[in-house]
């Protein structure tokens, strides 16, 4: 993180001393680039782990399942960047601990509940927090993105059951519950004007 934290900053303020940005954008484009650099760091360091684990298909259906839902519907926001780390590596290794150990039969009794919980992502999408908040019509782009990657998680779903591909539903199915209950819980903090 501080080295993400370097790297953005020496990025924005070259940007500024090139005079392609005026020096009052300087921070948020330290933001973008802190995001950015965490999120690839992240996206790296769970590969790599699977690798050594030998999970790399299951790490990048995690990683990208994931990443994409948090990126278009929000949720949680932690009160510190390794609070948010934390959390994040808590959960890839849940799921990749717990999905080898449930069985198929579940996976498909399963299935109305988890089409439950992908239409709950696309209604409580997306959760902005207190500092800052989307405008309606940000908020409307997001809903539609929210609908269509939740739509293109179904169909991977139900594309993986069909090819008997139990392990990898699995993850997409313990992927979905977590987001959405990482969503439910920011939208309540949200409310409240909360973080963890």
């Amino acid at each position: 993180m501080l080295f993400s934290d370097r790297l953005s900053n020496l990025l924005a303020n070259f940007l500024y001393r090139k005079g392609f940005i005026e020096e009052e954008y300087i921070q948020y484009y330290a933001y973008i680039y802190n995001w950015g650099i965490d999120l690839f760091l992240f996206f790296v360091n769970l590969l790599l782990i699977g690798i050594l684990i030998h999970k790399i298909i299951p790490s990048i259906i995690f990683c990208i399942t994931v990443s994409l839902l948090r990126i278009v519907t929000g949720g949680t926001h932690a009160s510190s960047r390794i609070i948010c780390s934390c959390i994040s590596y808590l959960y890839y290794f849940v799921v990749m601990i717990l999905y080898t150990y449930i069985p198929t039969s579940f996976v498909k009794a399963f299935m109305p509940a988890y089409a439950v919980f992908l239409v709950l992502i696309v209604f409580l999408s997306p959760v902005d927090t207190p500092n800052k908040r989307f405008s309606s019509s940000q908020k409307k782009l997001l809903k539609t993105i929210s609908a269509g990657l939740c739509s293109l998680i179904a169909i991977a779903t139900f594309s993986l059951i069909k090819m008997e591909k139990y392990d990898y539903c699995t993850i997409f199915v313990l992927c979905v519950i977590i987001s959405s209950t990482d969503l439910y819980i920011g939208y309540i903090k949200n409310k409240r004007g909360n973080t963890i």
